[in-house]
């Protein structure tokens, strides 16, 4: 079998994670100095096992003077607190931590934060949160770009160069979500995953609307799909994003005021997902006039939101729709717009000169990631140890197998930030395999 050419073999290891882009170090001697003229491959470090702990210093020291994008699941993290210095915290960029319980984030992050200067990205992932009851500050990262939370929402601390949030299950009444938004100046993206929006009825409809003038995109799921009564407002109502240009919604839900009497001025892009929309009110998506890019995904009943549709959006360009039920309804009226469909409808829509097709991996990103905090990305926190038998040192030589008297290219960065699940350890047979 043919060798990979070096762009191929890089190209490849863009996408890997880090047990394999060891296993193709080990393979043969070409694979090898390839990958260690590239620093930016070890730049990737992931704490899950045991095993990761002999290997992780390895990955920081090949990874020359890259910045850090580090994964560290609870079961390392006293192992972490313990010993950071092989790790060099002070080049961490992303952190990526995982814990069933919020609480064990929490006191991790305490412990680590004051090492993590240039920190921008941080995934706080919990599967539980324990309810707080004296709050103080999750942690002080100023530098802090972008955010991953399932957390008590008072002890988010204020964060001036925050652009991204996505928060999972947030729970606060007017005050706390007031605060919240006020004290991030900069905000441009929130996603709300699986939003507790119950009515508080300690609202007060005299409260004053809370602008946030930065927000440019939104999205959000909510978890009730219909709420008892409209005589009380619920947090969303009282948010006003004058300048939003993206809103995504998913699942089914009436309107109580979080999207009606609005003026969205800006709005260029209405994505909705999951929906009936026998069951919806429509006419607060019809209202939204200076859309040029209208997507549907996975959506029923569409004639219910397209039927007398004919006038509204007088500036759609881009009609998006998987799968294409009820779109004739307006693309008859309304030649000019220009549709997009999925590349696997293609024989069925191929006759229309105006559908572009295009692959899932076309397909522009929604914010929202449902899959994000599945239960199923826990299931292994308890589990120590997946190798049986040796050690990590038993099964390769690593200062061999690195041969670390090569030299490595400083000006190579490490681009993605991606963090997906692997399994918890390879064999030989998967080194083989390569």
């Amino acid at each position: 079998m043919p060798l990979l050419g070096q762009d191929e073999l890089r190209l490849v290891c863009d996408f890997l994670d880090p047990p394999h882009i060891l296993s193709i170090a080990c393979t043969c001697q070409a694979y090898r100095n390839i990958l260690l003229a590239s620093p930016a491959h070890w730049a990737r470090v992931w704490l899950k096992t045991e095993r990761d702990l002999t290997s992780a210093p390895y990955f920081v020291e090949r990874s020359g003077s890259c910045a850090l994008d580090v994964s560290i699941s609870s079961t390392l993290f006293d192992a972490v607190v313990a010993n950071p210095n092989p790790l060099s915290p002070d080049r961490w960029r992303t952190l990526l931590v995982l814990a069933y319980v919020d609480v064990h984030i929490r006191n991790f992050i305490a412990e680590i934060s004051a090492s993590t200067p240039n920190l921008v990205r941080l995934e706080f992932l919990a599967c539980e949160r324990v309810e707080c009851f004296e709050h103080t500050p999750l942690f002080q990262l100023p530098a802090l770009r972008s955010l991953v939370v399932h957390a008590c929402v008072p002890c988010i601390p204020a964060l001036p160069n925050l652009t991204y949030l996505y928060f999972f299950r947030l729970q606060a009444n007017y005050h706390q979500f007031r605060q919240l938004i006020l004290d991030l100046p900069v905000l441009e993206t929130l996603v709300l995953d699986q939003f507790a929006d119950e009515l508080d009825r300690t609202f007060d409809a005299s409260y004053p609307l809370i602008e946030a003038a930065s927000i440019t995109s939104l999205s959000v799921n909510f978890t009730n799909d219909y709420l008892t009564t409209d005589n009380e407002k619920t947090i969303l109502t009282f948010l006003y994003t004058p300048n939003l240009q993206y809103l995504e919604i998913w699942d089914n839900r009436e309107d109580y005021g979080e999207f009606s009497g609005k003026q969205y001025s800006f709005l260029q892009t209405l994505c909705l997902h999951d929906m009936e929309f026998d069951d919806v009110a429509c006419s607060v998506y019809r209202a939204f006039e200076n859309l040029t890019r209208l997507e549907i995904h996975k959506c029923r009943n569409l004639e219910f939101l397209l039927t007398g549709a004919e006038e509204s959006w007088p500036s759609l360009q881009t009609f998006v729709c998987d799968p294409p039920t009820g779109a004739p309804v307006l693309l008859l009226a309304r030649p000019q717009i220009k549709v997009q469909a999925p590349k696997r409808l293609q024989e069925e829509l191929q006759g229309d000169p105006r559908v572009q097709f295009y692959s899932s991996s076309d397909e522009a990103g929604t914010l929202l990631h449902p899959d994000r905090f599945a239960r199923k990305n826990w299931d292994s926190l308890d589990d120590r140890e997946s190798f049986s038998g040796g050690s990590f040192e038993d099964d390769f030589d690593l200062d061999y197998e690195l041969d670390y008297a090569d030299e490595y290219d400083d000006e190579e960065d490490y681009e993605d930030g991606g963090y997906d699940d692997y399994d918890e350890g390879f064999e030989d047979e998967d080194v083989d395999a390569w």
